[in-house]
């Protein structure tokens, strides 16, 4: 049942993870046009369990919440994947100390392509909850990542299809602000699902880049979701990261 809010359509922020051990080389040959499957093998050489960010991943997380500290002040809920690069950039971007009301949920539908790549194996759920005990790991549904499978990866349809799960599940739930922070391959592949009608409404922002994009790493975009009328779609309008009215409200905090 979708509950019932004020306005029509709820504030998304997502951000992808900041830069992981396996991302370096993979990235690098990603933007020189490799292939997907030399893609798939640069993460592998560079592959480990549940991967962590790297200094630099930290850095770009903690830059991100400082930079944009008062856009995420309203955040009512942080939604993360299960795997620890995503829960740290979460609690880097709005750190539990300084965002104290949000609700800080794992949801597993959010996690990346499963399968094959040790990166994308989450740690058991008993060691999750005491490493990160500020968040609720009730979606969780075994300890051990039992739907990780080390000789087969996931298929695009699948990924993509538990991915618009997870935004359908974001629609219902009585919150006005979320953030979530996810992963480049399942952020990719969901928003091109036919069933996600992607919208540009940004008027200031100085970018050529489109909406459709992929993510760079801890890259962080604001969005209008809402359910549409027709065919049970979902519209996702991408809006101005700092709108004018965000200007001006900087501007007279920093004149008090």
């Amino acid at each position: 049942m979708v509950l019932p809010r004020a306005a029509a359509f709820q504030e998304l922020f997502i951000v992808r993870h900041g830069q992981a051990t396996h991302n370096p080389r993979a990235e690098a040959a990603k933007q020189a046009g490799c292939s997907f499957e030399e893609f798939l093998e640069w993460m592998r050489l560079d592959d480990s369990h549940d991967s962590p960010l790297t200094e630099l991943g930290r850095e770009q997380g903690a830059n991100v919440g400082n930079q944009c500290q008062h856009l995420l002040s309203g955040v009512e809920m942080v939604i993360s994947s299960p795997l620890s690069r995503c829960l740290d950039t979460a609690n880097l971007v709005a750190p539990p100390t300084k965002l104290t009301s949000a609700k800080r949920v794992v949801y597993e539908n959010f996690r990346e392509i499963n399968g094959k790549l040790l990166n994308a194996k989450r740690r058991k759920k008993s060691e999750l909850e005491k490493l990160y005990p500020e968040w609720s790991f009730d979606d969780l549904q075994s300890n051990h990542d039992d739907s990780w499978v080390a000789t087969e990866l996931e298929s695009v349809e699948s990924c993509q299809q538990r991915g618009l799960t997870g935004f359908h599940w974001l629609t219902t739930l009585p919150v006005q602000s979320l953030l979530l922070v996810c992963h480049g391959g399942i952020l990719h592949y969901t928003l091109a699902h036919d069933s996600i009608v992607l919208h540009d409404k940004r008027q200031y922002s100085a970018t050529d880049r489109k909406v459709d994009a992929r993510f760079e790493n801890c890259e962080l975009r604001r969005y209008h979701l809402s359910r549409s009328k027709e065919e049970n779609k979902l519209m996702l309008a991408e809006v101005d990261l700092v709108s004018v009215k965000d200007e001006e409200q900087l501007v007279a905090q920093s004149r008090i």
